[in-house]
């Protein structure tokens, strides 16, 4: 049987594995809750969250909300930074 298939590449999960250790499994799902966006840029959304919430899960919660409301917000707040 195959794993669980996300909208985003291994990378992502590996990324969450390293920066959030026992809370990664949490992580991944609030990162599956983005929406999807085209195949080439699939990462770019759960990168940038990663990148803003510099490992506090609650920032991935907030930030993931966020970008169900509004997902350029988030990116451009990770383009400013």
């Amino acid at each position: 049987m195959p794993g669980p298939q996300y909208l985003f590449s291994n990378q992502v999960i590996d990324r969450v594995r390293r920066e959030f250790g026992n809370d990664a499994d949490r992580v991944i799902e609030q990162l599956d809750r983005l929406p999807s966006t085209r195949q080439r840029d699939r990462d770019r959304l759960p990168l940038a969250v990663l990148e803003l919430a510099k490992r506090d899960v609650p920032s991935v919660f907030g930030l993931v909300e966020q970008a169900l409301i509004d997902s350029s917000e988030v990116l451009s707040w990770v383009e400013k930074s």
